[in-house]
C-alpha cells in the first residue's frame, strides 16, 4: 500500500509504504576538514620519519615554509590529527541530525500505540531508497523475546 495520504498510518494500514518529506541531506563541511586534517597529519608524520636531522637557516631572514615544517613535524602532525577528529565529529553530527529528522517524520506519519501491537510482534522500518520507507509488523526473534523478559523482570 503506497501512502500519499494526509492521515497518519495506523495498525490496520500495515504493511505500508510512505514517502517522508525530509530536508535534503547536506554534504557538509566535515569531510573537507577531515581530508585536510589527514593530509596535514601525513605531512607531519612523513616529515618526522624522513625529514633531516639538522636544519640550517639564516637568522636574519628566518625559516622558509619547508624549513618550518621540518623544524616542527610533531606539532604539525598533532594539529592534523585534531583537524581530522573535528571533521569526523562534524560528519557524525550531520548523520545524527538526518536520523533525528527521519525519526521525527516517522513519528508524525505513523501513529501506532504500543498497546495496539500484537504480542510477539514489533514494528519494523525498512528504507527503500531516497525518502521512501516500508513500515510492517514482524515477529520478534527468540533473542528479542528473551531480552524483553530480562528487562521486565
Amino acid at each position: 500500500m503506497t501512502a500519499e495520504r494526509t492521515k497518519p498510518i495506523g495498525i490496520d494500514d500495515l504493511p505500508a509504504e510512505i514517502e517522508l518529506d525530509l530536508p535534503a541531506k547536506s554534504i557538509g563541511f566535515g569531510w573537507i576538514v577531515r581530508a585536510v586534517g589527514l593530509v596535514v597529519t601525513a605531512v607531519g608524520v612523513l616529515t618526522l620519519l624522513l625529514g633531516p636531522e639538522t636544519i640550517y637557516y639564516n637568522r636574519d631572514v628566518g625559516m622558509t615554509f619547508v624549513q618550518m615544517i621540518q623544524a616542527f613535524p610533531g606539532p604539525i602532525a598533532t594539529v592534523g590529527f585534531l583537524l581530522a577528529g573535528l571533521g569526523q565529529a562534524m560528519e557524525s553530527n550531520a548523520s545524527t541530525s538526518q536520523a533525528l529528522a527521519i525519526e521525527d517524520a516517522l513519528l508524525y506519519k505513523v501513529v501506532i500505540p504500543e498497546r495496539r501491537i500484537p504480542a510477539g510482534f514489533r514494528l519494523q522500518t525498512d528504507a527503500l531508497g531516497g525518502n521512501r520507507f516500508r513500515i510492517s509488523l514482524v515477529e520478534k526473534t527468540e533473542a528479542e523475546i528473551a531480552e524483553e523478559e530480562r528487562s521486565t523482570s
